[in-house]
């Protein structure tokens, strides 16, 4: 019997390949299987695309039937072009962030450069902007080196736009110096 089975086998398929374009092969076919009876063992992979299904060759009840559903899709894989506008609402809105800083500049402003035994500078933001820090300096001319003698006794804000500083010497001195003041200042968001 095991010798006999490649013959049968081989006589079916030489049927089939014969009689497959005939009339006779096509009455076999349809009995075997009715039309518009195609189900997922008749189907190719790739057989059935977008296009086909937008065309009506499956028909609407077989699509409801076997529609992907929201169990179907994975979480995650779709993305905003996949809906028509308006399909997905609008989420909260985020937070506005950290405040910043815009138009960074540095103001400064000096004393005479004499002996006089104590100095003041006070230097201002322009009025769109904010002080965002300053400090001050005293220097012998052309800005060379401390003067001996002098101390700086303060350098902080004034208020919200004004840098003040005050010097002064220590010890009476003839050599001349000047007190310098700088101010950073921005416009704040």
């Amino acid at each position: 019997m095991k010798q006999g089975l490649p013959i049968i086998l081989s006589t079916a398929a030489l049927g089939v390949a014969v009689l497959g374009a005939t009339p006779i092969g096509e009455a076999a076919r349809e009995l075997a299987i009715p039309r518009a009876s195609v189900g997922t063992p008749q189907l190719k992979k790739g057989a059935v695309t977008t296009p086909k299904l937008r065309n009506g060759v499956v028909t609407r009840r077989k699509l409801r039937e076997n529609a992907v559903t929201s169990i179907n899709v994975l979480d995650r894989s779709l993305l905003a072009e996949d809906f028509k506008a308006g399909q997905v609402p609008a989420g909260p809105k985020g937070d506005k962030g950290d405040p910043g800083i815009a138009g960074l500049e540095l103001v400064s402003a000096s004393s005479e450069f004499d002996s006089s035994p104590e100095k003041t500078v006070l230097v201002s933001c322009p009025e769109s902007k904010r002080l965002i820090g300053g400090g001050a300096a005293v220097w012998r001319s052309a800005m060379r080196g401390v003067p001996v003698g002098v101390a700086l006794s303060v350098s902080k804000p004034l208020d919200n736009r004004m840098w003040y500083a005050i010097a002064h010497e220590a010890v009476t001195t003839d050599e001349g110096w000047f007190l310098q003041v700088t101010a950073t200042c921005a416009a704040v968001n």
